[in-house]
């Protein structure tokens, strides 16, 4: 069930009741599953100084693991070897759930449905009257926690690729027949195989969806060495001859030109090298350090495999080098960070109006006649933008303004922390999981007093001081969400 603490949000009233009166009397676990499967929040490049990693969680330990999110992005799929290299793979639920290990897996060739969570995979069966291994085309339930073999196919000699195709729906593989390979179709929906079968030439090593409505492109090798590649209709069982894009996508396994760890869907870059994970905007700087921060993200940062966005871009997944020689397979909820800081200004002074940019210094460059003509910009801590109009305090005015900069530890730099102490409480805090489990954080916002002699300076006003910093830290998911006042 869902765990909320906190001295506003914590009794949660007015956050269920806004959310509650557009989607109906629910339980808080699935309120907030549905929230997460909104993914209506977009990153962009201007998104990029407020992006920070509010939870990360070792979800596998495995060698060589292969990351893919379904293409719903509810689940991550993690498949590999362990330590005694048999085959093992794990479906992590972003919904706050544990871990889900697919029971008896013969290979790591595993494949998502287009649809509804479920994946294929091959189980080991019975050894043949031989002696030799078998294996069986299953389907396992992530929502059930089955894998059940599919009814009416015979048992596989081998393991070979997969692919489960959408609109129809279709799963298919390669069955070997001694120089031929066969194109094995299976209808999920009407839970039967296809009528259509095709034969070509060859030992089966390729299969793979190809563009187009319901064609796969299956590449074989002669008894020669020859490679060969044939594009398939699985309406019609036509085959013929691979297009040469097709066929140079198939070569280099490169379809896609974006670089590693690239989002599909915003552009921005993860980045994972030995100083920790950095999400970047092409040709826009420096990149952004999500992780460490603070004691998140304390441990090595000896890269596996490039980091992989989820669909929604609300999780990041990456891999790290185990001290065993295995990797760790760590997933990173991403939100944003605002920090507002309050400025304060004799009354008798001028403050800077709604929109004005202040900068934070330590110390001001004077001219002559000792006027100030600009901070010292080897003192400056952050940039903000005003955000209010002046709020009467005692024996002064009060100004709100964001940090809108691009540098890097904008808090530590004006308060010397990166974080608060743990036993300090927070100003409203939302975690949510099933009991049992470690919540997740998807909501944290306190309030931090600044660094002694902090100076807000903006042009042609007079000079404040920083008294107080408030962070409000919010998943992606929550995004325009009620978060309470």
């Amino acid at each position: 069930m869902a765990s909320m603490s906190g001295t506003k949000l914590g009794t949660g009233p007015n956050f269920r009741h806004d959310v509650r009166r557009k989607l109906g009397p629910v339980p808080n676990f699935v309120l907030l599953a549905l929230i997460a499967s909104n993914g209506a929040w977009a990153l962009n490049a201007s998104d990029l100084p407020q992006l920070v990693a509010l939870d990360e969680r070792v979800v596998a330990h495995m060698q060589g693991p292969e990351l893919v999110w379904s293409p719903e992005g509810d689940y991550l799929l993690v498949a590999g070897y362990d330590a005694a290299r048999e085959a093992t793979a794990a479906v992590v639920p972003l919904d706050g759930r544990p871990v889900l290990p697919v029971p008896n897996l013969a290979s790591p060739r595993l494949v998502c449905a287009p649809y509804g969570g479920r994946l294929a995979c091959w189980q080991r069966g019975a050894p043949s009257p031989t002696g030799a291994s078998q294996f069986l085309l299953s389907i396992f339930d992530p929502r059930l926690g089955a894998c059940v073999p599919i009814a009416g196919i015979p048992p596989f000699e081998s393991a070979p690729p997969v692919v489960w195709l959408p609109d129809p729906e279709l799963i298919g593989t390669l069955r070997q027949l001694k120089e031929h390979t066969v194109l094995v179709l299976y209808d999920p929906v009407a839970e039967k195989l296809a009528p259509l079968v095709v034969t070509v030439a060859g030992v089966g090593t390729v299969l793979r969806p190809a563009t187009g409505v319901g064609r796969v492109i299956v590449g074989t090798v002669e008894l020669d060495g020859t490679p060969e590649y044939y594009l398939i209709d699985t309406r019609t069982g036509v085959a013929s001859n691979v297009p040469e894009g097709e066929r140079a996508a198939t070569l280099t396994d490169a379809a896609a030109s974006a670089p590693p760890g690239t989002s599909q869907r915003s552009g921005l870059v993860a980045i994972c090298r030995q100083d920790g994970l950095l999400v970047s905007a092409p040709g826009q700087g420096e990149p952004r350090r999500l992780l460490p921060r603070g004691n998140l993200g304390a441990h090595g940062f000896t890269a596996v495999a490039p980091p992989v966005w989820s669909p929604t871009e609300e999780h990041v997944a990456y891999t790290t080098r185990a001290d065993d020689g295995l990797a760790d397979v760590r997933l990173v909820t991403l939100g944003l960070e605002e920090i507002v800081c309050e400025l304060f200004y004799p009354m008798a002074e001028k403050p800077p109006a709604p929109g004005a940019t202040v900068w934070v210094c330590m110390d001001l460059q004077l001219d002559a006649k000792g006027r100030v003509i600009e901070p010292k910009w080897n003192t400056l801590k952050a940039q903000l933008e005003v955000t209010s109009s002046p709020l009467e305090a005692p024996n002064g005015l009060l100004v709100r303004a964001r940090s809108v900069g691009l540098g890097e530890e904008v808090l530590k730099r004006l308060t010397g922390i990166a974080d608060p102490p743990a036993e300090m409480e927070d100003d409203r805090n939302l975690r949510f999981g099933p009991a049992g489990t470690t919540p997740q954080t998807v909501l944290r916002s306190f309030t931090l007093p600044a660094r002694s002699g902090l100076l807000a300076w903006s042009q042609g006003v007079s000079t404040g001081q920083v008294l107080s910093v408030r962070v409000t830290r919010r998943a992606l998911f929550l995004i325009g969400a009620p978060a309470g006042d």
